[in-house]
């Protein structure tokens, strides 16, 4: 196989590194193969994994790449403060002392990563330290998940991941879950975290409140609780969507009255009234 075969073999599947012979030993082929797919850095010759800007690409692709570097590469600072600027990711390979580095760690943390793995890759000390996980979970809520326990039942900890994402909720203490400031601050960023409530904020009418006007379809996740029979809480989620009137208690459904200021908000309710009451209602239109 000739260099520039393997060349347009190694870009279109990085995995074909392993297959190219002599030619893992090309910047060029290694750099067209890991940015394809970082891990086929695995397959690059000993002399490429030493290659910095090698490295760095797979890197870029994909943090875990960073298992094939040498150990030189993965205990240099600098050059690991590179990586993990590239991916988060990269912190789970380096050398011991580094993911115990603040800078390091905080660097990794703040990359984009869906998962926010980064801070779980850092030392126990990192991830007990409240400058180092506040900065990951102002970055990314789920960060938080690998805070320690301490820290996650820490409420001003908690408010910083609750408030960049919402859902972070499910990963903060039990006694925080039943917090009202960290659950209103929660479903004001994602309406779903009531999911993640206590049973007790469920019948709270501030967090379902908050809930409903923040997404109507949070009346769904109060079916059978005391709040799914509140009138304030029930309007405000039916005005945005008139189907969520089923997930109402029944006393509101039957309630004349409440329909038809709900209708007058939004006609169409009155798709949604139960069949005895239609009558009293315009499809489409006001009462």
């Amino acid at each position: 196989m000739d260099h520039a075969k393997a060349l347009a073999t190694v870009a279109s599947n990085g995995r074909s590194l392993a297959n190219v012979g002599e030619h893992r030993s090309s910047e060029a082929v290694c750099l067209a193969a890991v940015q394809n797919w970082g891990l086929a850095l695995e397959h690059a010759a000993d002399e490429m994994k030493r290659n910095e800007t090698v490295v760095l690409a797979a890197c870029k692709h994909d943090g875990f790449a960073l298992a094939f570097a040498p150990p030189e590469l993965r205990a240099s600072r600098e050059f690991v403060l590179s990586a993990v600027k590239l991916s988060g990711k990269a912190l789970k390979h380096a050398a011991a002392q580094l993911q115990d580095d603040d800078e390091v760690v905080i660097a990794a943390c703040k990359v984009n990563d869906r998962r926010a793995l980064s801070l779980a890759f850092a030392s126990e000390r990192c991830r007990g330290d409240r400058a180092i996980v506040n900065a990951a979970c102002k970055e990314h809520g789920y960060s938080i998940q690998y805070a320690s326990d301490e820290l996650r039942a820490d409420k001003d900890t908690a408010m910083i991941a609750v408030a960049q994402n919402g859902y972070s909720l499910q990963y903060v203490s039990d006694a925080l879950k039943n917090d009202a400031d960290v659950v209103l601050a929660a479903v004001g960023h994602g309406f779903q975290a009531l999911n993640f409530a206590a049973p007790a904020l469920k019948n709270d009418k501030r967090v379902c409140l908050a809930a409903v006007t923040a997404n109507g379809r949070a009346l769904q996740m109060l079916a059978g609780t005391k709040m799914a029979g509140n009138a304030e809480v029930v309007k405000t989620a039916v005005t945005q969507q008139a189907f969520l009137l089923k997930f109402a208690a029944e006393e509101l459904k039957g309630d004349l009255a409440f329909l038809k200021e709900c209708a007058a908000a939004n006609p169409e309710i009155a798709k949604y009234v139960p069949r005895e009451l239609a009558a009293h209602f315009v499809i489409g239109g006001g009462g």
